[in-house]
């Protein structure tokens, strides 16, 4: 190739990239800075919990703010931080439009404090007051712990945290076993009995420690074996005796 022509082929090149590198700019400069893209309308979907002002709030998102520099993740990581928000998802609508969906946290416990109630999710943050138990479908808890209800909103102390860690442990074993249904209420207000109630077969279950020695699993195959063998009966099953030496104790009485 000769040198005019590699002269002009390099001036083409030259010519080809400042034109893309200008028309690049002014895309850029049109997205970024013209008001096209310069949001108008925020919308707030599926929050029951929180109320759409103090989503959009704590979401940082500024009407008249660029659509194209608003980050999730950012906002994600905003909205988070409030105690009923589990995740949130946004929705970019061109021009100048923006969604938040929020997905809040569900309550997993019924927490007895005295004699109220209270709804807990499974990391112990408190959402209400419950003053009607007649449609309740969630599994009644027991800590040594009180609550008031200027606490509604905020999380239990770890050492109830740790404990509600140790009734997931208890259901989950029993829903290997094929009982956790069963289950109504667990008062676990004492390290050293964890006791269960079992409404529906009219019993009670004193489990013992959670850190004794003898697995979960073994306990509970003795609970199901004592519903199966006094069906029908009211009474108290007692797990909590060394079972290596000692047999199920069921105490037939009205509970």
């Amino acid at each position: 190739m000769s040198k005019k022509r590699k002269r002009l082929r390099m001036i083409k090149i030259i010519v080809y990239s400042t034109l893309f590198l200008i028309i690049l700019s002014a895309i850029l400069s049109f997205v970024f800075f013209s008001g096209v893209f310069a949001i108008k309308d925020i919308t707030v979907l599926n929050n029951n919990k929180v109320d759409s002002e103090t989503v959009i709030k704590e979401s940082g998102i500024k009407l008249g703010e660029n659509l194209f520099l608003v980050k999730e993740s950012k906002v994600r990581e905003s909205l988070c931080s409030l105690p009923y928000i589990e995740n949130i998802s946004l929705k970019k609508v061109i021009p100048n439009r923006i969604g938040i969906t929020i997905e809040e946290r569900s309550p997993s416990y019924l927490i007895k404090s005295n004699d109220n109630y209270y709804s807990i999710d499974n990391n112990g943050l408190i959402f209400e007051k419950v003053e009607n138990l007649e449609n309740n479908t969630l599994q009644i808890i027991v800590l040594s712990t009180n609550i008031e209800e200027d606490q509604i909103g905020q999380k239990l102390e770890e050492k109830d945290i740790s404990k509600i860690k140790i009734i997931e442990d208890i259901l989950m074993v029993a829903e290997s076993n094929g009982i956790q249904s069963l289950i109504t209420k667990i008062d676990a207000s004492n390290d050293q009995d964890i006791v269960i109630e079992l409404l529906s077969e009219s019993k009670i279950a004193h489990l013992g420690s959670y850190n004794d020695d003898v697995n979960l699993n073994v306990k509970f195959f003795w609970l199901k074996a004592m519903l199966e063998q006094e069906k029908g009966k009211s009474g108290i099953i007692y797990l909590n005796v060394d079972l290596s030496k000692n047999k199920v104790v069921f105490s037939e009485q009205n509970i």
